[in-house]
């Protein structure tokens, strides 16, 4: 079970990629169903798999299929009951968050999300091509001194 979920995931993020969204919502209703055989996340040798790391991806897979609202709901739904991923997860999952909150127009919250990336995964928010992407482009609107976001951009090795 743990495998064929897995599997799902990784379908659902190379269909989101796609922008295949028959091929992603396929991949998305059957990751949640497995899923909900889990109590609580599961890791095995690295491999995490439950209704977190589920909704984790499903999140990255709305952002880049354009389903902006749709990733933000199933993130509230899943910070709202708590998380207990490790660093590796919650990284992405609030570069996405950031990455769906600017395309909404709402930069305030996305450069909350790109704060609370570099919170809890400093290394991987310094190196990953989303955060980098995050911190150019709120870089490249914002108009007046900020210095929360100067902050990121220095620590991004970037210049404003």
């Amino acid at each position: 079970m743990l495998g064929l979920g897995i599997l799902h995931l990784r379908g659902l993020t190379l269909a989101g990629r796609l922008k295949d969204k028959q091929t992603t919502n396929r991949h998305i209703a059957e990751a949640w169903r497995m899923a909900e055989d889990f109590v609580e996340d599961v890791d095995e040798h690295g491999i995490h798999f439950g209704r977190e790391n589920t909704a984790t991806h499903v999140i990255s897979a709305c952002s880049d299929m354009e389903q902006h609202r749709e990733a933000l709901n199933t993130a509230d739904d899943l910070i709202r009951g708590g998380v207990s991923l490790p660093a590796t997860r919650m990284g992405p999952l609030y570069m996405n968050l950031g990455r769906s909150q600017l395309a909404i127009g709402d930069r305030g919250s996305a450069l909350e999300s790109l704060e609370e990336a570099w919170e809890r995964a400093p290394e991987m928010a310094a190196v990953h091509p989303t955060s980098m992407e995050l911190v150019r482009v709120l870089a490249s609107l914002h108009k007046r001194s900020n210095p929360r976001l100067t902050k990121i951009v220095k620590r991004a090795g970037m210049t404003l």
